[in-house]
This record gives C-alpha cells, structure tokens and sequence, in this order.
C-alpha cells in the first residue's frame, strides 16, 4: 500500500488531503482520505490580495491607456488567446504588435466583475468577467461581456501576467 499528503486550494481554503492507494483495480472508494480543511494563513490572503490589486491596476491602466503599467505588468514571454483575433500570439511577434497597432486610438471602458484568484506559490490564476465596451478608431463598438482568464506569476516580488485569455461571454446572463 502506498500513501501520501497533499494541499490544494479551493475557494481560498486549504484542503488537505492523504491519499491511501491499495493497487486495486478498480481503485477502491476508500482509497482518498480528506481529513483537514481549514481557512488559508496569510501567505494566501496576502498573495490573493497582491494578485487583485495587479489586476486591477492592469486593467486601469488599460482603460486610461498607461501603455508604461501595462507593459511592466507583462512577461517577456507573455501569450495572449482573445475573442479579438484567431491565434494564440506571443507578446512582441509580429501578430502581436500588428494587434497593438489595431489597438492604438482605441478606446476601451471596461469593469471588471466578479474577480477571483487562486494563488498557486508563485503562479496565480485570476479569472473574471470584463463588462462595458471598446470603442475603435473606426467609430466600431465592442460591448460584448468577456469571460477572462489570466495567468500572473511573481518576479522578484512584483506580479506579471504571463498570460491572458478572453472570450465572448455567452452564457445566459439573468443566472
């Protein structure tokens, strides 16, 4: 028989977990043992909070259009996935400063709803809804919700997204 421990965490609690596997096949319903759940310490709330307020700051400033916050909040290798364009782009190609150039004279007014992390050590998971709109150098206008998902790590004590993924929400919005 062989046996383990192991922490992960939901919904800003830990979950500790030991994990008994007899080797039977099919594994046996015995075989996971959950046996403590408490509140996170304050390395996590402290790592939530510091993610939160990088978010929001990143979103601020693209709202105001501080391209110096926006881009010392970006890895090197940051990768992006939008609604906005087909491919999957690494920050700095040749897509990705033709995007950048789409975006100059934009003007985008969105809220961030509903916004939450899980800090994993140094990588942390944000996700959150982008409500309100972007308005194009052409006179176009984007209002439609975003579901986002965003990667940030921490650098020598800062936090950078590392990567950033949106979508079109679609769901039905009266839940």
């Amino acid at each position: 028989m062989r046996s383990g421990t192991r922490e992960v965490s939901p919904d800003g609690k830990v979950l500790t977990v030991t994990v008994k596997h007899t080797g039977a096949t099919p594994p046996r319903a015995d075989d996971v043992w959950v046996f403590d759940r408490h509140t996170a310490g304050p390395s996590h709330d402290q790592g939530a909070a510091a993610v939160k307020g990088a978010v929001t700051t990143h979103w601020h400033a693209i709202n105001t259009g501080i391209t110096g916050t926006i881009d010392n909040q970006h890895t090197s290798a940051m990768t992006l996935i939008s609604a906005d364009w087909e491919t999957r782009l690494l920050l700095n190609s040749p897509a990705s400063l033709a995007m950048r150039r789409r975006w100059e004279g934009a003007k985008p007014k969105w809220t961030i709803r509903d916004l939450e992390v899980q800090p994993l050590g140094n990588t942390t998971s944000a996700t959150f809804y982008l409500d309100g709109s972007q308005t194009w150098a052409d006179g176009s206008v984007d209002s439609r919700t975003r579901l986002v998902t965003e990667v940030w790590v921490n650098q020598n004590g800062t936090w950078k997204e590392t990567h950033h993924h949106d979508s079109v929400f679609t769901a039905n919005r009266s839940r």
